[in-house]
C-alpha cells in the first residue's frame, strides 16, 4: 500500500459514505481517491458521497479539476457529491485562482452535508 491509499478512508454512514481527505493533495491521491470511491459504489451502491475537505491546506487549479472528476464519476454512478469543511483560505485562493466552480454543491460542516441528502 503506498502512502496516498493509506489517507483514504471511506467510512460507510447509513446510506452515504463520508470521505475524509486529508492533504497535501495531488494527483496520485485524487486518482487513488476516484478509485477507492468508484470501486466502492460498484461493489456497495450508496445515496450520497460526503468529501470532508478539513484536512486540506492547499489546493490549486489542476487539483480541483482533478477534484471535479472525482465528482463527475461518483454522479455518473448515481451517487451526488457534497464537499464539506473547506478551509476559507482555500475557497480564498481558488477564487483568487479565478476556478469554475459551477459544479460545486458545498457546505460549511459534514453534519450540514448529510442532511442534504435528507
Amino acid at each position: 500500500m503506498n502512502k496516498a491509499e493509506g489517507r483514504i478512508v471511506l467510512e460507510p454512514v447509513g446510506e452515504l459514505v463520508l470521505v475524509p481527505v486529508q492533504g497535501p493533495v495531488d494527483t496520485d491521491l485524487l486518482v487513488r481517491l476516484s478509485d477507492r470511491i468508484l470501486g466502492y459504489l460498484e461493489r456497495e451502491g450508496a445515496r450520497g458521497i460526503v468529501l470532508d475537505l478539513e484536512g486540506i491546506e492547499v489546493m490549486d487549479e489542476v487539483d480541483f479539476e482533478s477534484l471535479r472528476r472525482v465528482v463527475a464519476c461518483a454522479a455518473l454512478m448515481g451517487a451526488p457529491v457534497v464537499l464539506a469543511s473547506l478551509r476559507p483560505g482555500v475557497a480564498a485562493g481558488l477564487t483568487m485562482l479565478d476556478v469554475d466552480s459551477s459544479w460545486v454543491t458545498a457546505v460549511r460542516t459534514v453534519e450540514q452535508a448529510m442532511a442534504c441528502f435528507g
